[in-house]
């Protein structure tokens, strides 16, 4: 299970502020809040993902995540439910 960082209210609270400040850019706001999930989980990558037609978006990605942004997966029944979503990616051992 993945637990938050000591002071994790107070970078969510910041992370809400900057957000309020890009206003409807619904780019900027998704690309933000992955950046800042990664340190604020402690993971290697956080995607955001979209339904688009028949496919699923990847919208906005970070760290090891961050250059699958724009790739597009055929949609399924088994992805119809729960989109958008964020996905996490972190490895069990780190050096």
């Amino acid at each position: 299970m993945i637990q938050l960082k000591k002071f994790s209210t107070y970078c969510i609270i910041d992370l809400y502020a900057e957000m309020t400040h890009l206003g409807m850019d619904l780019s900027a706001v998704m690309l933000l809040t992955v950046e800042r999930l990664v340190d604020l989980l402690d993971v290697d990558g956080v995607t955001i993902e979209m339904k688009e037609n028949s496919h699923l978006v990847l919208r906005a990605g970070s760290g090891i995540a961050k250059f699958s942004i724009g790739i597009k997966v055929p949609l399924s029944e088994k992805f119809s439910w729960g989109l958008p979503r964020i996905r996490v990616y972190s490895t069990l051992f780190k050096c």
